[in-house]
């Protein structure tokens, strides 16, 4: 990890990017999985994740609605 350029926003930016384009190829739903109490886990919930429980491989899932889905 590269501390010095950590807090500013520039994976927000790239993840908001990647959900916005996943979604305009017209999902409704996203899914994925980190490793539960993590900075990944905390980053997700902070960006509108639904946490949905763990998996039987001990990853957290979590889940993601398009709001302008039909």
């Amino acid at each position: 990890m590269d501390t010095e350029h950590e807090g500013r926003g520039y994976g927000q930016c790239l993840h908001e990017a990647m959900v916005a384009w996943l979604f305009a190829q017209g999902l409704a739903k996203l899914f994925l999985s980190t490793a539960p109490d993590t900075r990944a886990q905390h980053f997700y919930e902070a960006a509108g994740w639904e946490y949905k429980g763990l998996l039987e491989i001990g990853e957290s899932l979590f889940e993601r609605h398009n709001s302008n889905a039909p």
